[in-house]
């Protein structure tokens, strides 16, 4: 019986541990390094796409439509449109430089603009979370 508990213990132990491990946060505020416009070569089905927070989640946007996203690790995402993955690159100083989505077996590789606006992006994404906040 007290190897039993034991067990028990430990199985719950370990259990918690691994989903504090991989627990994501999911407020606007932990996502900011991916806001911002990302640039595609010439000819790619999408030209731009921009990383927003958009009704209580992280969202991809074009020209195409929007998607919403789900963390995956750290710098990826599954997104809901075709199944699609989004990975994040960063640079050596670890800011996001790039991003690469896969769907359907295309691979496209953009670039992220120069963050002038990603301040006032920020500054709109919280005015609209504490409206909604407070009209709950």
């Amino acid at each position: 019986m007290k190897k039993l508990v034991s067990l028990l213990v430990s199985a719950f132990i370990i259990s918690s541990v691994t989903q504090a491990q991989t627990a994501m946060p999911k407020d606007s505020a932990s996502f900011t390094d991916f806001y911002g416009k990302y640039k595609f070569e010439a000819g790619s089905p999408v030209e731009e796409v921009g990383i927003v927070w958009q009704d209580s989640s992280l969202a991809i946007t074009s020209a195409m439509g929007n998607a919403t996203m789900t963390q995956l690790g750290v710098d990826s995402f599954s997104m809901s449109y075709e199944d699609g993955i989004v990975t994040f690159k960063r640079g050596d100083d670890k800011k996001v430089k790039s991003i690469v989505i896969t769907v359907q077996g295309t691979v496209l590789n953009g670039d992220k603009e120069a963050d002038t606006k990603g301040t006032s992006l920020r500054r709109k994404d919280i005015m609209e979370e504490k409206k909604a906040v407070a009209m709950k």
